[in-house]
Parts: structure tokens; sequence; C-alpha cells
């Protein structure tokens, strides 16, 4: 649960969580390229883990921390 919205992801959909996902971070002001530099990642890496093509236990952390939720929140299968 996004703790600033109260809003659950709702989507098991990879595509609608990949924009869920982006949503969420451009509503904090943050893109996914902003989370590849703060990783010193490529922004290629961070689209695949939140496509669901890949998997970074960094990545997914960056993200949940951001957003202020729990890994499993986002992406239940990976928790």
């Amino acid at each position: 649960m996004d703790r600033q919205t109260g809003k659950q992801f709702g989507s098991s959909d990879l595509l609608n969580r990949r924009e869920e996902i982006k949503a969420r971070l451009r509503s904090r002001g943050v893109t996914m390229s902003d989370i590849a530099r703060s990783l010193n990642l490529t922004p290629a890496t961070v689209h695949a883990v939140v496509s669901g093509r890949s998997y970074s236990q960094r990545v997914a952390e960056a993200i949940a921390t951001e957003l202020e939720v729990g890994i499993a929140d986002i992406w239940p299968d990976r928790a």
C-alpha cells in the first residue's frame, strides 16, 4: 500500500503494473531514469525490472523505497 495515497497496487497485469509504477514515481517527481542514475545503472535495466523481463533486488528496493511501500506490495510474487 502506498503510504502517501493509501492506494494498493491493484493490477497483477505486468503492463498495467508498469504504468502504475511509472505514474506513482512521476507523481513524486521521480523517473525510472532517476532511479537508474541513483544506482549507477542504465535506464534499460530499470525498465526491464519494472516490465518484469528481469529482476534486480537493488532496483526493486530503490523503487519500493521511493514509493514508500514494500517490495511485496509492488511485486507480490517476488517477496
